[in-house]
């Protein structure tokens, strides 16, 4: 319980010491003792992934003495591996692969990455009425699309997918902020022609009692647009279909797009802790499909794990 409150305190918005160079000895202490685990704030759901990731190996290789840690955000993050104050953390691909590049918002914060493992992916979920017209993402033109701001990046990537189909995202489509939870009741009055969510699949949020009642669903294709979004900004996505099986009383069926998350680590992070972090996940539920594309290079352990 005692690292928990040292490490809330240290790497939580709040609190100043790692927000660039930490002075105090006491944390080279605890980084030389634990396998510290660092998450990004802004990402939802990343610390309680870490916090599970950190169970997952305490009971498998319990020496390793990990835990999970909060952090402002990506850059603060990365700013942390680069000068070598942590040497673990569980990123989005973007942020990773914008990182170990050098671009983007990272530009100056370039840090040679590897991946350890690729983790529980978040898929971008289009929803309509089932009874809509808009059957693919060129009929959201001219429409209101309802999303939740904030935290996460579900408007981000509707907006780069619409621009992806040739609209302009600021002038074609009409964004609604939806209150959290509410996207669907929003659907279901005729507020919005379509919901957008970032979620793990099945997402509960489609779940038939999150529902208004009467309301259908249709997910709308858009995983083809993955080529044009490749090109402008990098492998960080993957296509992913999303079946009955997975939706079985929502129409379905598509291919979309879905971005993992990575656990990364600095390139000379010591191989025989890296060999025991990745025996320690395998097998592991959290881990994305097999074949789920890297755009930061695997680290060698994870190869040979």
């Amino acid at each position: 319980m005692k690292r928990r409150v040292f490490l809330a305190g240290a790497l939580a918005a709040s609190a100043l010491p790692l927000m660039g160079h930490s002075p105090y000895r006491k944390w080279s202490q605890y980084r030389a003792r634990y396998t510290v685990i660092a998450t990004d704030r802004t990402d939802p759901g990343s610390f309680l992934l870490g916090d599970r990731l950190a169970q997952r190996v305490a009971v498998r290789r319990p020496e390793l003495r990990a835990t999970a840690a909060r952090s402002q955000d990506a850059r603060t993050v990365l700013s942390l591996l680069r000068t070598r104050q942590l040497e673990l953390a569980l990123l989005r691909a973007e942020d990773a692969f914008q990182a170990a590049e050098g671009t983007g918002p990272y530009a100056t914060l370039a840090t040679p990455l590897r991946v350890l493992a690729a983790l529980a992916p978040e898929y971008l979920h289009i929803v309509v009425g089932a009874s809509s017209p808009v059957r693919a993402v060129g009929d959201l033109k001219g429409q209101r699309v309802g999303v939740v701001d904030g935290p996460g990046r579900a408007r981000l990537k509707t907006q780069r997918i619409v621009a992806a189909y040739g609209l302009d995202p600021e002038a074609d489509v009409a964004w609604k902020s939806v209150a959290p939870g509410q996207g669907l009741s929003a659907l279901g009055a005729g507020l919005v022609a379509a919901y957008c969510l970032e979620a793990s699949a099945p997402a509960a949020e489609l779940g038939p009692e999150q529902r208004p009642a009467g309301v259908r669903l249709r997910l709308i294709q858009h995983g083809d647009a993955l080529p044009a979004l490749v090109a402008r900004h990098g492998p960080v996505y993957f296509p992913a279909p999303l079946g009955a099986e997975r939706y079985p009383d929502v129409e379905a069926g598509v291919e979309v797009l879905a971005e993992a998350r990575l656990l990364v680590c600095r390139e000379e992070y010591p191989p025989e802790r890296a060999r025991a972090l990745v025996e320690a996940l395998a097998g592991w539920e959290e881990l994305a499909p097999t074949g789920t594309p890297l755009p930061v290079p695997a680290h060698p352990a994870l190869s040979a794990g």
